[in-house]
């Protein structure tokens, strides 16, 4: 029997809760969401194996106003979007410079080794799902039902080569 994100068992627990025993199931959660506006068009790779990806970068804003000055500060905030498959194919067709957009994924941290030798460090989102939004943040209308397919990578497909 399953509770509200508990799993009840007669057994092998640590909690009694109305003649239940309670097992609490360790779950992890990688999510992110963001809306903000793409800084240039998506750029298309294409690995060694013919698996293609879109790359881009989402910019958001943070406004706050500074407690001790009352002033108005805005700080903005970029992210590397990683977009495989058919994602990939929409965003490079859809999306353009400034383009508006939801964007739920996951984080991937990546190092590597630069042509100096020198380790360098990245975060990327990998993209699950794209939806386009308008001025007024309503979903165009020039987009199908294919802009929000949602679409999972394989484990292998998660290496980036750099090229």
């Amino acid at each position: 029997m399953v509770a509200s994100g508990l799993y009840l068992s007669n057994c092998h627990s640590k909690s009694l809760y109305y003649g239940f025993i309670i097992k609490r199931k360790a779950m992890d959660i990688n999510k992110v969401t963001l809306i903000g506006r793409l800084t240039r068009k998506p750029e298309a790779r294409e690995l060694p194996s013919g698996q293609r990806l879109a790359s881009f970068t989402l910019a958001t804003g943070y406004v706050w106003r500074d407690h001790k000055t009352k002033e108005k500060r805005d700080k903005t905030e970029y992210h590397r979007c990683i977009a495989w498959g058919k994602l990939a194919e929409i965003a490079l067709t859809y999306l353009d410079k400034a383009s508006r957009v939801y964007i739920e994924g996951r984080l991937q941290y990546r190092d590597w080794q630069d042509k100096e030798g020198r380790k360098r460090f990245s975060t990327d989102i990998i993209v699950d799902e794209i939806i386009m939004l308008g001025h007024n943040g309503k979903s165009t209308t020039a987009q199908t039902d294919a802009a929000m397919a949602k679409e999972e990578p394989s484990e292998k497909e998660l290496v980036l080569e750099e090229v």
